[in-house]
């Protein structure tokens, strides 16, 4: 016949559990923390970094046509 568990184990067992799920319930805490930080720096690279590399290709074309002008008015001045 199997021997019945202790009421010290008993209770030691669940409060082992209420521990477990109190770790549980923090780590999904903690998950649903770091999904929002992850939105939260996902939307600030959205608003930074993709606009800085639209500026850079802006820049890049404000420098050719300043070469295009310049070389113009030397060619112009050459006269």
């Amino acid at each position: 016949m199997k021997k019945l568990p202790s009421p010290q184990a008993n209770a030691r067992a669940r409060t082992e559990r209420i521990h477990e799920l109190n770790q549980i319930g923090g780590l999904q805490e903690e998950n649903a923390r770091l999904k929002s930080e992850v939105e939260r720096l996902t939307a600030f690279t959205t608003r930074t970094i993709i606009p800085n590399e639209v500026l850079q290709a802006q820049v890049a074309n404000l420098k050719a046509e300043a070469d295009r002008f310049k070389a113009e008015v030397v060619r112009l001045t050459k006269k």
